[in-house]
């Protein structure tokens, strides 16, 4: 077993930085991964390529798993996901709530559950923090720098799994981010989008 998992605590989006509170800011998942040595001196598996490729070591491994409960979900407790401001003043939490949803759980009443994230997150000068990353129920959300409160909050075509980008354009600043279904197997509908928010919330 692995934990953090093999995609790891902090995912490659980074860690975004607020000069004004002096806040690091980082999205983590809770989520366990395993893995196991197999001895490929047993006859080979016609269900493993790499078993019948001709591989030189005779041990391979079981591959990337993560450990899942019968339903699918992270078999360990919630959140498994966060969303934590950091005081680099002081070098402890400023606040720390948890981040992303399972839509399906959602329904059930079960909220705050959190979720793997894979993107990061872009604060602008004004103390708002940006962020996509949520894989499962595809939202771009944006918080109060200060408190972690949840500002707005919208539902993306696919996931925005991706850091996103904010400029300036005819006087207006906008806010985008790369999205696609890339991350998740489960998703309906399969593709990429750009989308691009006017800092009002306007599409």
């Amino acid at each position: 077993m692995s934990a953090p998992g093999f995609s790891g605590g902090n995912e490659w989006g980074g860690m975004s930085f607020d000069p004004k509170t002096e806040y690091l800011f980082a999205n983590t998942e809770n989520v366990i991964w395993t893995t196991a040595v197999i001895d490929r001196s047993a006859p080979p598996r016609t269900d493993r390529p790499q078993d019948l490729a001709g591989a030189r070591s005779r041990y391979t491994f079981s591959g990337y798993n993560k450990f899942l409960d019968p339903d699918g979900y992270p078999a360990t407790a919630t959140p498994w996901g966060h969303l934590t401001a950091i005081d680099l003043k002081t070098g402890k939490f400023a606040w720390r709530i948890p981040f992303g949803e399972y839509p399906e759980l959602v329904e059930k009443g079960l909220k705050d559950t959190g979720s793997e994230s894979y993107g990061g997150a872009v604060v602008t000068g004004s103390g708002l923090l940006f962020i996509g990353a949520t894989i499962y129920d595809r939202k771009l959300r944006a918080f109060d720098t200060k408190t972690g409160k949840l500002l707005w909050e919208t539902v993306l075509p696919f996931a925005g799994t991706a850091t996103p980008i904010t400029y300036m354009a005819n006087g207006k600043q906008y806010v985008v981010i790369g999205t696609t279904s890339a991350m998740n197997r489960k998703a309906g509908a399969k593709g990429s989008a750009y989308v691009a928010f006017t800092l009002d919330g306007a599409p």
